[in-house]
């Protein structure tokens, strides 16, 4: 399933999803390749504070452990801060912003999906990208075997890996027209829904299949089995 993912991806940049007769090494027509640098309305760090600056009150800090690479927020447990109205208009989230790792586990990735008050914790990246892009062609792209093998290479540090902005926007990203990417992304998650179903099927069988091992051992040590 995982390699099955990959080559979802890899098609779906290759253009094989969407295009006939693409030969290999050669992007689709009207496709061209762009960076992150060119994509964005901006991008930010998160700013880091102290925890005893953390309230039970105010406006959500996020870390990486509170966003699923869906976009779903753990609200519960994400720490609250008070902060000025200015403060919170520099650093807040809006739906649809991405957020990239860049300390530890570098590379993850999530598109805020809600609409309550937060701003990214100091280990992530927080992309706003241009409105004719679709985030979600973009978040993709950057799960993708190539992306992530360019994370791993261009992060620094030992230890704990760190990424920085000027070297995310080294990676040349397939850029396909609009209407193309929605397209893609469709062809993309309609694909990756079949696997899920298949991995949380799997996860069940495995389940029950130790819990039928257990049962059996169970009853072989109590003598039920002669």
């Amino acid at each position: 399933l995982k390699t099955y993912r990959q080559s979802v991806l890899k098609w779906a940049f290759e253009g094989k999803l969407t295009n006939e007769n693409v030969k290999d090494g050669e992007l689709p027509e009207g496709w061209n390749l762009s960076t992150l640098k060119n994509l964005k309305q901006f991008s930010i760090y998160g700013p880091r504070f102290s925890s005893k600056d953390y309230s039970n009150n105010g406006i959500a800090v996020l870390r990486t452990t509170d966003i699923s690479e869906r976009g779903k927020v753990d609200w519960i447990n994400s720490p609250k801060l008070e902060l000025t109205d200015l403060l919170y208009e520099k650093y807040k989230l809006i739906k649809g912003d991405l957020l990239i790792t860049r300390t530890g586990s570098i590379g993850r990735l999530s598109i805020f999906n809600d609409t309550n008050r937060a701003i990214p914790g100091a280990f992530l990246i927080h992309y706003r990208l241009l409105e004719n892009i679709n985030v979600w062609y973009i978040f993709h792209f950057l799960k993708s075997q190539i992306a992530q093998k360019h994370f791993s290479e261009h992060s620094f540090g030992v230890g704990r890996p760190n990424l920085n902005v000027p070297n995310i926007e080294l990676l040349q990203i397939p850029i396909a027209q609009i209407e193309e990417q929605h397209q893609i992304v469709q062809e993309i998650e309609s694909r990756l829904s079949v696997a899920d179903k298949m991995e949380e099927s799997i996860a069940q069988s495995l389940l029950q299949a130790e819990s039928l091992r257990q049962s059996i051992l169970k009853k072989a040590f109590s003598g039920e089995l002669v």
